[in-house]
């Protein structure tokens, strides 16, 4: 687990480098869209106040106090025209540590872009940044278990086409990348470009394939794996949906001149209801950028329910789980191999929606971390809990997910 805090200076100095690459984002993705005719433009702003507890051991052990405030304003911008649309919202989290006094600013920003060129083809991104002290803000769990701030980004792009009345096909890439500002770490990427195609079978039931290439980077390091699948998309009920994705691929690097297999695995089942919504991902695959090492192998699980008992009362519930270890060794089994870290998340609470204005959230976080794979990675173990208001003058059209 990383331990010391950055100067003030240079603190200051990435904070300001991280707002200008992100607002330079926001205007190459938004500014093009825009300037058309026929554009529809809705602002949209959230202002949240959030009184928290935390049992890490990290803030005892740095001083730095169990007890916060975190204010966070949120910016948004929602255009639309007869064949794009982009989304783009910014927030910044002022977070005030009671008992030590130290205060620290987070960021987080998002864009979304879709342009069809006609009926027939299309392309879409999407644009995610973090560069948050508070390591329970990001949206992968093993990132970083550290005070130190981190800097953690996704992205992905993608353009298709319709070749005939029931093929698709198109290219892909991704990009994910994180860095742990703690004097020690470097940085970690992953470049992801894909080609596949998609057959419309029936109304409810499409078939795909996928060819994927990953180069994995961290500091002087590098490995590469190559991949293929076969994907099933079902559409059970109106409300019920799957999918499933097979595959298998080879890995070389980290000590491993000569490719190694490994399979891949993604099972998705999902409920979207008035009331009730319901989620399940399970999986095995790759992944990099964790800010340890160049790759591991991962497998993961999580468990998602959402359910509105009345209009302006929410009651939610997540669960996940992860296990991972060093790539190209498949995990799988058993459980407690040797040299694999395991993790899971808890979370539930309650919102209530008081009026169009007004709406407060509680919630509880249980997060562990048991063993550690990699040199660097430390235990986590923490319970959170939250009390939070959220005010929005105005929002946007697709203001949801934002």
């Amino acid at each position: 687990m990383g331990g010391g805090v950055s100067e003030a200076l240079h603190r200051r100095r990435r904070a300001r480098g991280a707002r200008a690459l992100l607002w330079s984002a926001a205007a190459v993705a938004l500014w093009p869209s825009g300037a058309r005719a026929g554009t529809a433009v809705t602002p949209g702003l959230r202002i949240g106040l959030e009184e928290r507890y935390d049992s890490s051991a990290l803030l005892v052990e740095a001083g730095a106090g169990q007890l916060m405030t975190k204010l966070s304003p949120q910016l948004g911008l929602d255009l639309r025209g007869h064949t794009f649309e982009s989304t783009g919202w910014y927030a910044a989290d002022l977070l005030l540590r009671h008992g030590s006094g130290t205060v620290s600013l987070d960021h987080r920003g998002q864009l979304k872009l879709l342009n069809r060129f006609s009926d027939r083809a299309w392309v879409d991104g999407k644009l995610s940044a973090w560069r948050v002290s508070d390591p329970t803000s990001l949206p992968r769990l093993g990132v970083a278990t550290t005070l130190s701030p981190v800097l953690y980004g996704r992205a992905e792009a993608g353009a298709h086409a319709l070749l005939a009345d029931r093929w698709t096909a198109g290219i892909g890439y991704a990009f994910e990348g994180g860095r742990i500002y703690d004097g020690r770490s470097a940085a970690g990427f992953v470049h992801t470009p894909s080609l596949d195609a998609w057959y419309r079978l029936s109304r409810i039931t499409d078939l795909g394939m996928e060819l994927r290439v990953q180069q994995f980077i961290f500091a002087a390091e590098s490995a590469t794996a190559a991949s293929g699948a076969a994907t099933v998309r079902h559409h059970f009920t109106r409300q019920v949906h799957g999918m499933l994705r097979a595959g298998a691929g080879t890995f070389t690097g980290q000590g491993t001149p000569a490719p190694r297999p490994y399979p891949r695995l993604q099972l998705e089942l999902g409920r979207d209801g008035e009331r009730v919504d319901l989620g399940l991902v399970l999986g095995h695959d790759l992944m990099g950028a964790s800010g340890f090492t160049t790759a591991l192998w991962a497998d993961y699980g999580s468990a998602l329910v959402d359910w509105r008992v009345l209009e302006p009362l929410k009651l939610f519930a997540a669960a996940s789980v992860y296990r991972n270890g060093h790539a190209p060794d498949a995990g799988f089994w058993p459980p407690g191999a040797p040299g694999a870290a395991q993790g899971y998340a808890l979370a539930a609470g309650l919102e209530w929606k008081v009026t169009d204005l007004i709406a407060f959230k509680l919630q509880g976080n249980r997060y562990a971390q048991i063993g550690a794979a990699v040199p660097g990675a430390a235990d986590l173990s923490l319970d959170v809990f939250s009390a939070r208001v959220v005010v929005t003058p105005f929002d946007m059209a697709r203001g949801k997910d934002w």
